[in-house]
């Protein structure tokens, strides 16, 4: 069965509101095709929050999704020039479980570790 566009993008809508959701996001303009809100979904706008971070959902029917370290890099960087941190969200609609990993930087993962270790 092959799926056409229009249920594919009901798919990844789900998964960006899915994803706001869980981590107490708001939805970016234009699903963040503007320079001045980029990604996904992005907190920390106009108050301050422990885990400031943006998004940029992925989803695919595949079994497989490539990362590619420029994608990853630009990201980074446009992150970092907003003090947020960058989650890369990828969701596997067709896994029959764990649809929905997270990749993120090295330092940014030893620093929510090392704040969960002082809350204990």
């Amino acid at each position: 069965m092959t799926l056409g566009l229009p249920v594919h993008h009901k798919l990844w809508q789900k998964h960006e509101k899915d994803l706001q959701e869980a981590l107490g996001l708001s939805s970016t303009i234009g699903s963040g095709n503007q320079a001045h809100d980029i990604g996904d979904g992005s907190n920390g706008h106009n108050r301050l929050v422990q885990f400031p971070m943006v998004i940029d959902c992925k989803c695919t029917l595949q079994a497989s999704y490539s990362l590619k370290h420029e994608l990853l890099e630009d990201w980074l960087q446009r992150a970092a020039e907003l003090g947020k941190m960058f989650l890369l969200p990828i969701r596997f609609i067709n896994a029959p479980k764990h649809k929905d990993y997270v990749v993120l930087e090295l330092s940014d993962l030893l620093l929510l570790l090392e704040l969960a270790k002082k809350a204990i």
